[in-house]
């Protein structure tokens, strides 16, 4: 194969370019590799609606106050066994987290804190901590993440 370079004619024998192709698919299949088993995500994959996400902010505030009336409502007590159980554990408890709160665990931004929300609201408190993982964006590899460091209590 000939290639001109600056008025030069280079000749690049056709074993040199199959051997260069082969290197460059052997460093591309050991990168996937390694994403891979290290659980790396590369992409995000939210929908990216920008609007959404202020929406989303204020349904969380929405039900954080509602859930607080529904705590403070009927017994007239300044709360309930669900944060002091947080407190005590160091876990967040998913059904009741803000923004801010799911946004302290490891691999969840404000995009998928604010789906996080968003599923709660559609879909009502979660049942079990692996139920997040059919929050739009958070995978296997997110939950393997957070598991030990999110509660439904």
């Amino acid at each position: 194969m000939k290639i001109v370079l600056w008025e030069r004619k280079i000749k690049i024998p056709k074993a040199y370019i199959i051997i260069a192709a082969l290197i460059m698919l052997i460093i591309l299949v050991l990168w996937g590799w390694y994403l891979k088993v290290n659980n790396i995500d590369v992409f995000d994959v939210s929908d990216g609606n920008s609007g959404q996400s202020s929406q989303s902010e204020i349904s969380s505030a929405d039900y954080k106050n509602q859930t607080n009336s529904a705590e403070n409502g009927p017994t007239g007590g300044s709360g309930s066994a669900i944060p002091d159980t947080a407190k005590a554990t160091g876990k967040v408890n998913i059904n009741t987290a803000d923004v801010e709160s799911l946004m302290s665990l490891k691999g969840i931004g404000a995009v998928k804190a604010n789906a996080v929300i968003a599923y709660r609201q559609q879909n009502g408190p979660f049942k079990s901590i692996e139920e997040i993982m059919n929050v739009k964006g958070i995978k296997k590899a997110t939950f393997e993440k957070i598991k030990d460091s999110i509660s439904v209590e």
